[in-house]
């Protein structure tokens, strides 16, 4: 469906014959959007009689055509912008066709066009009431040389095999409007060609070429580049109506881009993006809900590929092997809940986020009982970098959450861009700081532990917001623009908010300690505590000796295991031989180790 009609009073049911053939010349569906007020928010589709005169004179009106394929609906709403654009959303319609009277709309309804003129994100024409269904001729003044949409778009959609198009240039322009004519032109078929004329005649002013060429049964369509030439256009209508006599006007259209919406250039570039975004029809939100309603619920699949990716993540993650715990990313399901969490915060469906919740919170509780188990088997007593590195979040992460999030949602609203939901899995990273906090934690290491549990919360969160707000960027909502949320979704949404909040505090603090300490790349890591504990007895068997320092390469392979002694006397080489012997005994017999002796009057190696 791509055209839509907006109906305020009973003067509006004029247009929608007019609008139905134009429809069914282009071969589209055609929505009546029928803007009632009310406190509330509502769009409904009415079938047969209402309660309503304008509802009732316009399906009068409609079960009157020809074109069977028209659709109406009531939109309630107190701001009739608001209710038409919400119409439109949930029609799946992108062109409006909207009364006005451009020589002289005053009041509520000039206001009305002001609003929709600026802001509405679709193709827009403003129309006088017609005096016939179809006209033998459309007239379209190239203000200022301009006029290329309104000509590609009555060509394509609106021009019919019994109706003529002449384009008269402005004479401030002339070069300028026979090259959009001419350019324009060149792209229709022969038989358009061959209707389409542009007038030739030389006059002082627009105003004058229009009075010469205009009859009554003309539409006279204007096209706006900008808003701010909706004054200017009102201003050249008002002057050719002085001109002309009253029975002999013609009917007035005006018609703009939709990348003309908007007061000012930002605005205009603004919402020239947001036309090219995911603004989801019924149907395609109807398909959203179920891709994402089965895969947000708890269920025995779900609970088997949690539970593996969380297994997979926690033993690459003792073993510090990347390969491993990307693999586990790839596997691990929980990235749908939380983006289901988000679609149903924004359409207030409270089923689905319950089961998301409880989709969340078993996996959750699941994973972490798996890497517990994993972390308590293990033969390691120390901690991988793979593990240490998530556990000091900080404002970077929060922002990756979010943005992943946010592609996630677009990923589902766009469905050629589902191959792209496993890049999304790897770059948030959900199970593997659970699986970083079952291991830490049963490893005895809680402050780690905590801080790669505030990772994982810091993931939870942004994901949850970041989907909610793409979902709510691209075009869902509850039931229309003006309607208010549930009080639980404004409660989840502040309780998500503060939790966001309160998250930022530790990660502030890591921002800055590392911002202040550099990136972290050690040179030297800890050697294992079942080493270091050997190593420090055998110290312990000489007087007078203490171990000041063990340390195994880093980044750099080639550097040697350091053992640091420090003592009052000379060390015996036995020592520094039998140390030497532990590190091979445990690393291979091609490890290099350097054993320092370090004297207190001086060093030596004896």
């Amino acid at each position: 469906m791509d055209l839509a009609l907006a109906a305020i009073d009973l003067e509006d049911t004029g247009l929608i014959r007019w609008a139905a053939r134009v429809a069914a010349t282009a071969n589209e569906r055609l929505a009546i959007l029928v803007v009632l007020e009310d406190r509330s928010s509502s769009i409904k589709r009415v079938r047969g009689a209402a309660d309503d005169d304008l509802l009732d004179a316009v399906t009068e009106v409609v079960e009157g055509l020809d074109n069977r394929d028209v659709i109406v609906y009531a939109c309630r709403g107190p701001k009739a912008d608001r209710a038409i654009l919400a119409g439109m959303t949930h029609a799946g319609v992108h062109r409006l066709v909207f009364r006005a009277n451009p020589a002289g709309d005053e009041g509520k309804r000039a206001a009305l066009v002001r609003k929709l003129m600026g802001s509405l994100p679709h193709h827009l024409m403003l129309r006088d009431v017609p005096r016939a269904d179809t006209y033998p001729r459309i007239v379209i003044p190239q203000l200022r040389g301009g006029g290329e949409h309104a000509l590609q778009s009555i060509t394509s959609r609106i021009l019919s095999d019994d109706t003529e198009l002449l384009a008269v240039p402005d004479p401030s322009a002339l070069a300028r409007s026979r090259r959009v004519f001419e350019r324009v032109r060149s792209k229709c078929s022969p038989g358009l060609r061959a209707r389409m004329t542009l007038d030739a005649e030389t006059n002082a002013t627009i105003e004058d070429a229009l009075a010469t060429v205009l009859n009554p049964e003309d539409l006279l369509v204007i096209d706006l580049e900008h808003p701010k030439q909706l004054s200017t256009a009102h201003a050249m209508v008002k002057k050719l109506f002085e001109i002309i006599p009253e029975h002999e006007h013609p009917s007035v259209a005006m018609t703009r881009n939709a990348d003309a919406a908007g007061d000012s250039y930002i605005e205009r570039q603004f919402q020239r993006i947001r036309a090219h975004l995911p603004i989801l029809p019924r149907e395609d939100r109807k398909k959203l809900s179920e891709t994402l309603e089965p895969g947000g619920r708890l269920s025995t699949d779900f609970a088997a590929m949690l539970a593996l990716s969380a297994a997979i993540a926690s033993f690459g993650l003792i073993q510090g092997s990347a390969a491993v715990v990307v693999g586990a990313m790839l596997v691990a399901p929980l990235m749908t809940p939380l983006v289901a969490a988000g679609m149903a915060l924004v359409q207030g469906n409270a089923m689905v986020f319950r089961q998301a919740l409880i989709a969340m919170g078993g996996g959750i509780l699941g994973g972490l009982a798996v890497a517990l188990a994993v972390g308590f088997i293990s033969p390691w007593d120390d901690l991988s970098a793979e593990v240490i590195a998530r556990t000091a979040p900080n404002l970077f992460d929060l922002a990756i959450a979010g943005l992943s999030g946010f592609a996630g949602a677009y990923a589902l609203a766009r469905p050629g861009l589902a191959g792209t939901l496993a890049g999304v899995s790897i770059a948030v990273a959900l199970v593997p700081p659970l699986g970083a906090v079952g291991i830490a934690t049963a490893k005895g290491e809680f402050a780690l532990a905590f801080g790669a549990s505030m990772l994982f919360a810091t993931n939870l969160v942004a994901i949850i917001l970041g989907a909610a707000s793409a979902f709510r960027f691209f075009g869902l909502h509850i039931a229309s623009a003006d309607d208010a949320p549930p009080v639980w979704v404004r409660a989840a949404t502040v309780l998500l908010a503060a939790a966001g909040l309160a998250i930022s505090v530790p990660l502030i603090s890591n921002q800055l300690s590392q911002a202040r300490d550099g990136v972290n790349r050690p040179l030297f890591l800890p050697l294992p505590r079942d080493l270091r504990d050997d190593i420090t007895a055998r110290v312990a068997l000489e007087p007078g000796v203490e171990l000041l320092h063990l340390s195994r390469p880093g980044i750099e392979a080639a550097d040697a295991f350091k053992v640091i002694l420090i003592a009052q006397d000379a060390v015996p080489r036995t020592l520094i031989e039998d140390l030497a012997t532990l590190v091979t005994d445990h690393y291979g017999d091609q490890t290099r180790v350097q054993v320092v002796p370090v004297v207190a009057a001086g060093v030596s190696a004896n």
